[in-house]
Formats: structure tokens, C-alpha cells, sequence
């Protein structure tokens, strides 16, 4: 039997508090590292199944979802027409013109087709820098509140286009959303739909990225070689009577296919 001196088990002592130490100091750092060497692996992972994604696109961190129903904005049709057009009056089944031009419904989406020359003071000077903030100051003014969205915008042939994406705790809602067509001439046209918040309920811990990529893996398994442009959180809205609820999904763009949406 080995018996250890006083001396040595001082020793002993000092040395585990001193690795203890040291382990705690490198937790900042390790913390810093296991998400970028967690990123590498798993891209490493997904190529050798045919499936290319930069690992910068991989969120490592923790995920939480909202638990939300929604309601549509514009359930009371005359009073989005009244927000829209100005004078308005039914021209038919779900149609409505006005001074503004006219509006259509379809469920819970709407097509508004602008007069001629709509917000061309808004307009005026519209180019790629400043066509997102433009378009938000003429979805303003058809009275859509905008609180809780992000725009992105594009320039198009002989145009350009900007989304405008309602947003629950800064994730997207993916099909709530509402697009604007315009020129330097005015407004070409406005569609979508436009869900607002009815209840927000309790947070939970999403599904992590890791299993997000391996049901992404299942389900082009086979479909050749995959180059995966971005990977992000966010929300489908499923219908539920006149409410809708909130879905958290993973949402994958697809080089050349259609995006892939997996359960989160």
C-alpha cells in the first residue's frame, strides 16, 4: 500500500486548486470555441452527405420560441379599405375602388392596384440605398402597423420591390408578410397579408440547429448535391379558425430549390 506524507497531500491540494482555477478562467474561452468548432463539424458532417452549408450560417446558441396566436389585421374589411382608398365603395364580391385605386380580398390575403402617380412624393428620388425606408413610409400611410418588422428590399427590372416581414422577439414570421412593387413614378402594387399579435403565451427552448440539419439531411437525402445560402429561426402561421397560432421552424434557402422548413 502506498501512504502519501502530509507534504504530499498539500501538494495534491494545491495542484487540484490551481487546475480548478485555471479550468474556470478558460471557461470564457472555451465557451467562445465550442460553438464555432460545434459549426465546423457539423458542416463538415453534412458534406460528406452532399449537403454544402458555410458554417457561419450555423447558430450554436440556444433558441427560444414564442408560443403566439395571431389575428389578421384586416379581418374588418372596411376598415382596410378605408385605411387604403379614400372614397371608397364595393364594386363587387371582395373589390373595392376608390380615388387610391382598388383592392381585392382573397381569404385573409388583399392585392391593392394603386392609382396612377400613388405616393409619387413619396417616391420621388427612389433608388437601392433607400427604397426599404421609402416603401415603410407608404405602408405607413395605407395604415399597416409596421411595429415589430423588418424590410428587406431589392432592385428589379424598371423598379424595385421591398418585404416587409412581421417579427415575434425579433424572429420572422415567414408568411407574413406583405410586398410592395414601386418606380419612381409611384406605387405599382401592394399585396400580402398582415397578421398581428392576438396572445403571446410562455417561451421554450427550441430545437437546436444540430437537429434541424439532420432533419434537413432526411429530407433531401438522395436529391444530389445541396448548397444550403441560409439558415435561419422564425415561425410559420397554421391557420385556426379565425386566429392563427405559431409554428417555430427552421427555414432553409436552397440553391436553385425550393426553401425547406423543419419543425423547431
Amino acid at each position: 500500500m502506498k501512504y502519501f506524507t502530509a507534504k504530499s497531500l498539500a501538494a495534491l491540494c494545491i495542484a487540484a486548486v490551481l487546475f480548478i482555477i485555471c479550468f474556470n478562467l478558460a471557461v470564457g474561452t472555451t465557451d467562445n470555441t465550442a460553438g464555432s468548432t460545434t459549426a465546423y463539424n457539423l458542416s463538415s458532417w453534412l458534406a460528406k452527405h452532399g449537403v454544402t452549408i458555410d458554417r457561419e450560417l450555423i447558430d450554436t446558441d440556444d433558441v427560444y420560441a414564442v408560443d403566439a396566436s395571431m389575428k389578421n389585421a384586416y379581418s374588418d374589411r372596411a376598415l382596410a379599405v378605408e385605411a387604403m382608398l379614400k372614397n371608397a365603395s364595393s364594386s363587387g364580391a371582395d373589390t373595392y375602388t376608390g380615388e387610391n385605386g382598388a383592392v381585392s380580398f382573397s381569404h385573409d390575403s388583399f392585392v391593392l392596384t394603386p392609382a396612377h402617380g400613388l405616393f409619387e412624393d413619396i417616391f420621388s428620388g427612389l433608388d437601392r440605398y433607400n427604397c426599404g425606408r421609402r416603401a415603410e413610409d407608404a405602408a405607413n400611410e395605407l395604415g399597416f402597423d409596421l411595429n415589430g418588422s423588418v424590410i428587406s428590399s431589392e432592385e428589379t427590372d424598371g423598379g424595385f420591390k421591398a418585404v416587409i416581414t412581421k417579427t415575434i422577439d425579433s424572429a420572422p414570421v415567414f408568411n407574413d408578410c406583405i410586398t410592395l412593387t414601386m418606380s419612381r413614378d409611384g406605387l405599382i402594387s401592394a399585396e400580402g397579408v398582415w397578421f398581428v399579435p392576438e396572445e403571446l403565451g410562455e417561451k421554450r427552448r427550441a430545437r437546436p440547429a444540430a437537429d434541424a440539419l439532420g432533419d434537413l439531411l432526411n429530407r433531401v437525402e438522395g436529391a444530389g448535391e445541396i448548397t444550403v445560402r441560409s439558415m435561419e429561426f422564425g415561425y410559420l402561421m397554421e391557420q385556426n379558425g379565425r386566429s392563427a397560432r405559431l409554428k417555430p421552424v427552421w427555414r432553409f434557402e436552397l440553391d436553385g430549390r425550393d426553401d425547406v422548413y423543419t419543425d423547431a
